[in-house]
């Protein structure tokens, strides 16, 4: 086997080198839900990636996605975006959040579901945290008008430095709806 450039198949050996470079699926989260966690994610790798593809029931063209870590809510958050809705381009920052403003989502059944990647860097480490975070697609209506795409950037300041064990995510208003899924990956080093 000669992966990554051929598919892995039943019974072949991966060298460790390989497995580090291999996205592990850690957890999956679908359906309606007003938000979902993922809590006890092992200390195993590098990096984390959230694969999205949301839409919410929130009666508006475009919602925004947010991010927590390890159930705190506290003003320990800084956040900035850079996003287009159509043809116009906006951005904005906040210090002492409450939350981190990853990503934007459509809010209504009429738009399609939204592709946001994001990207939480070293979570292992006992350190404040980073996230970057891609929404691409995201469309608010039937007639695929209101695009928007955007980057995102936050970090976590925790009162103390600890590990990433548990991500939340949530919509602005009201909840995620059915057909929605994030999926969790491990990325590096095992």
């Amino acid at each position: 086997m000669t992966w990554p450039t051929t598919a892995v198949a039943t019974g072949d050996l991966v060298t460790a080198a390989q497995l580090n470079r291999l996205p592990i699926a850690l957890a999956e989260a679908s359906g309606a839900a007003a938000s979902y966690t993922f809590s006890s994610i092992p200390q195993a790798w590098t990096h984390l990636m959230l694969v999205c593809s949301l839409q919410t029931a929130a009666g508006a063209s475009v919602d925004d996605l947010w991010v927590q870590f390890n159930g705190d809510t506290g003003a320990n958050y800084i956040n900035q975006y850079l996003r287009a809705v159509d043809t116009t381009v906006s951005g904005d920052g906040t210090n002492s959040a409450t939350k981190i403003l990853a990503a934007g989502v459509p809010g209504q059944s009429a738009g399609a579901f939204s592709t946001n990647i994001l990207f939480v860097a070293n979570y292992s480490a006992e350190t404040n945290h980073s996230l970057v975070a891609t929404g691409v697609g995201a469309y608010g209506n039937a007639a695929g008008t209101n695009v928007r795409i955007g980057l995102a950037g936050g970090s976590w300041i925790p009162v103390a430095a600890v590990a990433i064990t548990s991500i939340t995510l949530s919509p602005s208003t009201n909840s995620f709806v059915d057909g929605s899924i994030v999926t969790l990956y491990g990325m590096g080093q095992v």
